[in-house]
């Protein structure tokens, strides 16, 4: 759907602001657009995807506006090869948590016996590189590798759990939160000494036709006002 939503946006100008931001941060960069353009009277396009997908988007020229990544590397890369602004700004720290379709506390379950275990593709996405790191920390990943059930992104780690395809998923605490309100499913916060840091980032894609309001926006982002609405989405400050 993304790379439709792009390709339509290449092929003719638009007078939206265009954010691409990480699956995991969707939910906030709903909210923040909300917020955006209630004082400021724009129309707000998001595209979501895997940090590594839409980093090779912006590569090859979609026209996006700004990027919020799901960690610092996928718009350092971006940055090295002269396509932003700035290098990446922190916006946000990401959490990992256990998402399960039973309670793991009361059930007695554990990560080595799930016959099924989600988590985002560690190739592509910020997320999954920490759920690897986790797993690698316990000891455990050569034990559940193989009944792992890789997703494109936190997003649809959690869809496999809410779905039944998979037991448990380990993911984003902002995407566990919105899975937690629509689905009877159950969130078990991970101890954070386990996985490296998950410093979210933003930058500004460099463009003729960059929309004139996208540094407003990024400077309302990293704002003192909004940073209570990036703990209420599930995340840490950076």
């Amino acid at each position: 759907m993304a790379c439709l939503l792009l390709s339509a946006c290449s092929e003719q100008p638009t007078e939206k602001l265009r954010i691409a931001v990480a699956a995991n941060a969707e939910g906030l960069a709903r909210a923040l657009a909300a917020a955006f353009s209630k004082t400021n009277n724009i129309e707000i396009d998001i595209i979501s995807g895997s940090s590594g997908k839409l980093t090779s988007q912006i590569s090859n020229g979609a026209p996006i506006d700004i990027f919020m990544a799901a960690d610092l590397s996928y718009p350092q890369r971006l940055y090295d090869q002269g396509l932003t602004t700035a290098a990446p700004a922190p916006y946000a720290k990401g959490i990992l948590v256990l998402l399960s379709r039973q309670d793991f506390l009361k059930s007695g379950l554990t990560l080595a016996g799930l016959k099924t275990l989600a988590i985002p593709n560690p190739d592509l996405a910020p997320y999954g590189r920490a759920a690897k790191e986790l797993l690698e920390y316990q000891n455990l990943w050569d034990t559940v590798r193989p009944n792992l059930v890789y997703a494109e992104n936190a997003v649809q780690a959690a869809t496999y759990v809410v779905s039944g395809a998979a037991q448990a998923a380990i993911t984003a605490k902002s995407t566990a939160m919105q899975a937690q309100r629509e689905s009877e499913v159950y969130v078990l916060d991970i101890n954070k000494v386990h996985y490296k840091p998950i410093v979210q980032g933003v930058v500004l894609v460099k463009g003729e036709n960059r929309h004139p309001a996208a540094s407003a926006f990024v400077d309302f982002l990293l704002s003192d006002a909004v940073k209570k609405l990036i703990k209420q989405q599930g995340y840490d400050l950076p």
